[in-house]
């Protein structure tokens, strides 16, 4: 039902978390220099949570994502169905999500989310490429992976996508 049988109270708190950091920049940095910054993080609740740093700004832009879980940018065809294929951490706050891939013969890919598959795309190839757009639903903060299809057998290396944040 709408209810519960026995009485319940509580308070909410927002911003309770303590944070400190040190080393930060000002204005603006050069793309690609590292900048090493500390963060010190307490939470003042009683459950335990996750915090990440998010140094991106209020600007929509495009990023190009880093493959995570050990996996690769490029993959070979015939792919591997029992290895898992080149996979990314898609920022939160992502609004669109673009994969391209590009290979020296027709081959097209599908791409979802790790956990469960959902949404899942398929890059038709075009050429010699081939391009999938997922927006919005479900494309923040996830794991997506994608595999490669070849249009004929052949032994090649694909190289991996680049991905739009916009």
């Amino acid at each position: 039902g709408t209810s519960l049988a026995e009485k319940f109270t509580g308070h909410l708190r927002y911003n309770a978390v303590d944070v400190k950091a040190a080393g930060v920049p000002g204005g603006t940095v050069p793309a690609g220099k590292p900048i090493a910054v500390t963060l010190s993080v307490h939470n003042t609740g009683v459950a335990p949570a996750s915090f990440f740093a998010d140094p991106r700004r209020t600007q929509l832009t495009d990023y190009e994502l880093v493959t995570q879980l050990g996996t690769s940018a490029t993959a070979s065809i015939p792919f591997d169905v029992t290895q898992l294929g080149p996979s990314w951490l898609v920022p939160t706050e992502t609004r669109t999500l673009s994969i391209e891939q590009s290979a020296t013969v027709p081959a097209d890919f599908d791409a979802s989310t790790l956990i469960n598959g959902v949404p899942e795309v398929y890059g038709a190839p075009q050429g010699l490429t081939a391009l999938a757009t997922v927006s919005p639903w479900g494309i923040s903060g996830v794991t997506f992976t994608s595999r490669v299809v070849p249009s004929r057998k052949i032994d090649i290396v694909i190289g991996w996508p680049v991905w739009r944040l916009m």
